[in-house]
C-alpha cells in the first residue's frame, strides 16, 4: 500500500466518525465484491476496468482513498471528490442487479459497464455536489483537523481575541519537537519513517547514519530494540508523507500567525500616530 493510501487511511480511522463513515462504505463495498467482485478474466469483465485488481472492493477502495488524497490540505475544496465519491459509490449499489439477475450471459458487463460510465459522468458534473454543501458537511471539520487546515473562510469570521481558535493541532512543545528530525534538529524536509520501528528521521539525518557505518537503523539506537537490530541502511527507510504534510500545514500556519501578528503591530503604531503622537509639550513661561 502506498504512502498515500496509509495516510488516507490513517484520516479515515482517525476518529469515531470518520472510523463508522469509512466503516459503512467499507461494508457497502464488500457487499458488492461478494456478489460481483471476480476476477475480470473469468467474468469476462471490461480488460482493464479493474485496473489490475481482483475484486470490485478493492479497486472502489483505493480510489476513493486517492479522492480523499485529492482534497488536499491546500485545497479544501477538493472535498467535493470526496463527496462525489460517496454518492457515485451508492450509485453503483443501486445499478447493479440483484444476483439472481446475473444468470443471462453478458449480464456482468452491461451492467458494470453501464455503472462505470454512470460513475465517471458523476465525478466530472462540477455541479454534482454544490459546495456549500462540502464545506458545512460534517467531515469537512474532522478533514480538515486532521489536515491541519481551515475550512475556506473561516480565518475571517473569528475575533482577533479569539486566540484559542488559533489552536488546531501540534501547538504544545511536545508536538512541535515531533515535527524535527532528532538528528538534524531541524524541520523535516524529507521525512523518511524506518519500517522496522516506525521512527522518523530526515533524509539528511539517514544519510548521516548510513555513512557513519556504525549507527544503527534508528537514531534513538539501543533505546529502540527494533531499530537496533539492524544497521543503518535505506532499505530500512521510506518516504513519510504524513509527516511531511504535517509540518507543511505547521509552517504554513506559523507564517499565517506571523503575518498576523505584524499587520496588529503596524496597526497599533498607526492608532498611536494618530492620536497625536504623546503627551502635549508644555508652553514656555517667561519668568519675570
Amino acid at each position: 500500500m502506498s504512502s498515500s493510501s496509509n495516510l488516507a487511511s490513517n484520516i479515515l480511522n482517525a476518529t469515531a466518525d470518520y472510523k463508522k463513515g469509512f466503516g459503512d462504505v467499507n461494508a457497502l463495498l464488500q457487499s458488492i465484491a461478494s456478489e460481483y467482485g471476480v476476477d475480470e478474466k473469468d467474468q469476462g469483465y471490461p480488460q482493464g476496468f479493474f485496473g489490475g485488481d481482483k475484486s470490485c472492493a478493492s479497486k472502489h477502495i483505493s480510489t476513493f482513498r486517492q479522492k480523499i488524497m485529492s482534497a488536499s490540505s491546500i485545497n479544501v475544496h477538493g472535498l467535493v471528490l470526496l463527496e462525489k465519491s460517496l454518492n457515485t459509490l451508492q450509485t453503483i449499489s443501486t445499478t447493479l442487479p440483484t444476483p439472481g439477475a446475473l444468470n443471462e450471459e453478458g449480464e456482468y458487463v452491461t451492467t458494470i459497464s453501464s455503472a462505470s460510465e454512470k460513475m465517471s459522468s458523476l465525478l466530472k458534473d462540477s455541479s454534482t455536489v454544490p459546495k456549500k454543501t462540502v464545506e458545512t458537511h460534517e467531515w469537512t471539520s474532522h478533514l480538515c483537523t486532521k489536515m491541519s487546515v481551515l475550512p475556506s473562510g473561516s480565518s475571517s469570521k473569528r475575533s482577533r481575541s479569539s486566540s484559542s481558535d488559533d489552536e488546531i493541532i501540534m501547538e504544545d512543545a511536545d508536538k512541535t519537537k515531533a515535527l524535527k528530525c532528532p538528528l538534524t534538529s531541524s524541520y523535516f524536509v524529507n521525512p523518511m519513517k524506518n519500517i522496522l520501528c516506525g521512527h522518523v528521521v530526515d533524509k539528511a539525518g539517514v544519510a548521516q547514519m548510513i555513512k557513519s557505518k556504525k549507527a544503527q537503523s534508528c537514531p534513538l539506537g539501543v533505546a529502540c530494540k527494533r531499530g537496533a537490530k539492524e544497521r543503518a541502511d535505506w532499505k530500512w527507510y521510506e518516504d513519510d508523507e504524513e509527516m511531511k504534510l504535517k509540518v507543511q500545514s505547521f509552517l504554513r500556519r506559523e507564517k499565517k500567525r506571523e503575518e498576523k501578528r505584524r499587520k496588529e503591530d503596524n496597526d497599533d503604531a498607526i492608532d498611536v500616530d494618530s492620536d497625536g503622537g504623546g503627551e502635549e509639550e508644555e508652553e514656555d513661561v517667561e519668568v519675570l
